[in-house]
């Protein structure tokens, strides 16, 4: 798989007020996801309520960053000209083991079946000076 650009030409996603917690922690080098005081439910990415409960009682909190690969699929052919370089390149449904499942890219592998079930932990990519973005590469390598 390709290893990330150097440089990225887009445009930084949108940072909601409620998200700020995970942007910073992203920052740190920390996955941090939105639980929800009432249920329990962990939602991500976050938003302003709980999607099992509708609560507005969120906390934040970092999580482990391991995971497993739930399933995967390479990209060949980017819907974006700002990912041609890192082409080809694997998008994941990583199972935490904190139960919630986010999407990511796979760094460090080779596309195979054996993807399925692999351990992953979470790294993280700086994109500009304010935004680093989730990743995952295989656990203890």
């Amino acid at each position: 798989m390709a290893t990330p650009t150097a440089e990225y030409n887009f445009k930084a996603p949108a940072k909601s007020s409620w998200a700020a917690a995970y942007w910073e922690g992203a920052k740190r080098g920390e996955l941090v996801l939105q639980y929800c005081n009432d249920c329990g439910a962990i939602s991500h990415p976050p938003g302003p309520l709980c999607t099992t409960c509708l609560s507005t009682d969120m906390r934040y909190q970092a999580a482990s960053g391991l995971g497993e690969v739930y399933t995967y699929t390479v990209t060949t052919r980017p819907m974006h000209d700002e990912f041609i370089a890192d082409a080809p390149y694997a998008i994941a449904y990583v199972r935490l083991d904190e139960g919630v499942t986010i999407v990511s890219w796979l760094r460090d592998v080779e596309p195979a079946p054996e993807l399925i079930g692999k351990r992953v932990r979470a790294v993280f990519e700086r994109i500009d000076d304010d935004t680093y973005l989730h990743r995952f590469v295989p656990e203890g390598e």
